[in-house]
């Protein structure tokens, strides 16, 4: 699910977006000052941000920097009752601007045009899932694709390392479970790390989460299998957002 940030200082403007975009299936966030949208953007894993050029007490300009900063991949749509060539002097590198004299389903379409591009690179990523359980290997496969990502999913130890040998390149994640049979996720992680120090990997246990950190301390993320498959996904977004984020630094 795609989490959008709208920042206006006008509620009216934030509950029509809201429901309109809740109906689509977007998760929705608000903030109707600079401090609350600052506090926002530092905390949450965010998509697309709605973004006001007028907010009263700090320009929208501002808060776009603040943006920048923190989410360097963060896309950005500039709503704002100034024409779109201010919109477009006022911040240049915003991914789309729409002025609220318009129809309100310019904007929609605005936004899944720029969620459908994001959805897209992501489908291009892989998750290669590590874990003995057949069951749990279907769900995991579910859940990814459902979110758009394609998976590898392998029980067998030896498995493992000849598909990391012929397509670490390709794999983006990994989701490693600590309780293997052979060779247990502690040893696993430890060679995984040692030949591709640059791969993420998120740990993913019926232990609870303090006891996977106590095993393996510099993992990635954790997850507690027990806490769901919607909190599964967010992990998942929030780690690839993460490398996306680092690529855009270098």
């Amino acid at each position: 699910m795609k989490t959008i940030l709208i920042v206006d200082d006008e509620a009216r403007i934030r509950t029509i977006y809201t429901k309109l975009l809740e109906r689509r299936g977007y998760l929705i966030l608000n903030a109707e000052n600079a401090v609350k949208a600052r506090e926002m953007i530092i905390n949450h894993d965010l998509d697309l941000i709605l973004l006001d050029v007028n907010l009263g007490d700090v320009d929208g300009t501002d808060l776009y920097e603040v943006a920048a900063m923190f989410h360097p991949a963060i896309k950005v749509i500039v709503t704002s009752v100034y024409p779109l060539s201010d919109q477009k002097r006022l911040i240049p590198k915003a991914v789309g601007y729409y002025d609220k004299s318009e129809r309100v389903g310019f904007l929609l379409e605005k936004i899944d045009t720029v969620l459908r591009k994001r959805e897209s690179a992501d489908r291009a990523k892989t998750v290669l899932v590590i874990d003995d359980d057949p069951k749990e290997r279907f769900l995991f496969h579910k859940v990814l694709e459902k979110e758009g990502y394609h998976s590898i999913e392998i029980g067998d130890n030896f498995d493992v390392f000849k598909i990391l040998a012929k397509q670490a390149d390709e794999i983006d994640l990994i989701v490693l479970d600590l309780a293997m049979p052979c060779t247990s996720g502690v040893d696993f992680f430890e060679i995984i790390k040692a030949k591709y120090p640059k791969k993420k990997v998120l740990i993913s246990s019926h232990f609870p989460i303090t006891e996977q950190e106590f095993q393996i301390f510099d993992a990635d993320d954790y997850f507690d299998k027990t806490q769901g498959y919607r909190v599964f996904a967010q992990k998942v977004h929030q780690l690839m957002n993460s490398q996306e984020k680092e690529g855009a630094r270098l």
